[in-house]
Order: C-alpha cells, then sequence, then structure tokens
C-alpha cells in the first residue's frame, strides 16, 4: 500500500495532486511490488468503480485510468472536491516531472469528455 503524507499546511492543491501522482506514477514506472499490490488491493476493494473507470494492465507497465479513478487511488475524497482535483492536476507540470522518470501520460480513449476519457501512463 502506498502511504501518503499528511496534507501539508500550506500546499496548494495542485501541488497536493502533483505530488500524490507522482508518488503513484513512479512507483508504477519502477515496478515497485507495494505500488503493484496496492493498485490491485484498491482494484479488487472498489471492483465495481474500477471496472467502470478501467485501471488495468499495471503487469505490462501501462496504467490505463479515469480521472474519477485516479482521484480515488490518490485517496483525496476527503481532501479536495472532484473539480477542484482535475483543475489541480491540469495546472500542474506532472509531465514534465514524469519524464525525468521515464513515462508520460496521453490520452488512451478519448470519448469526448475529459472526465469520461481513458488516460495511460506509459514508458518513453
Amino acid at each position: 500500500m502506498v502511504v501518503f503524507e499528511p496534507v501539508e499546511l500550506g500546499a496548494t492543491p495542485a501541488e497536493l495532486v502533483q505530488a500524490r501522482a507522482l508518488l503513484l506514477f513512479s512507483g508504477v514506472l519502477s515496478a515497485e511490488a507495494p505500488t503493484r499490490q496496492w493498485v490491485q488491493e484498491v482494484q479488487a476493494a472498489t471492483d465495481e468503480l474500477l471496472r467502470q473507470s478501467a485501471i488495468d494492465d499495471i503487469e505490462e507497465e501501462l496504467l490505463v485510468f479515469s480521472l474519477l479513478a485516479l482521484y480515488q487511488l490518490l485517496q483525496l475524497e476527503a481532501i479536495l472536491a472532484f473539480s477542484v482535483f482535475r483543475r489541480a492536476l491540469y495546472q500542474g507540470s506532472l509531465n514534465e516531472e514524469l519524464a525525468v522518470l521515464g513515462g508520460r501520460i496521453h490520452v488512451y480513449e478519448s470519448v469526448g469528455s475529459i472526465d469520461e476519457n481513458l488516460y495511460a501512463l506509459v514508458r518513453l
């Protein structure tokens, strides 16, 4: 299981979202066993949501997700509204940070809605 630090006083939503997303995605990119196990546990615990949101394929070093599923994985429901999370995610420099780690996020499947699109973390 990935353990997130408590929310630091003064952290902006963008800083919080970026820090948690980088922690998750860096674990996936490095194929850390705890990250893989944690994603699988979350998948088992919330099977219906994840089936709808399509988080899968971590064994192939490819993580496919919707924004709602990412929001849940980052355990932000009690801290930020979904709309704040989404805005913070797009304001950050996540792909630049991921490039340093050898990865990037791209649109995996576009269905015409940012919230319903599927995104993928892939290796460069």
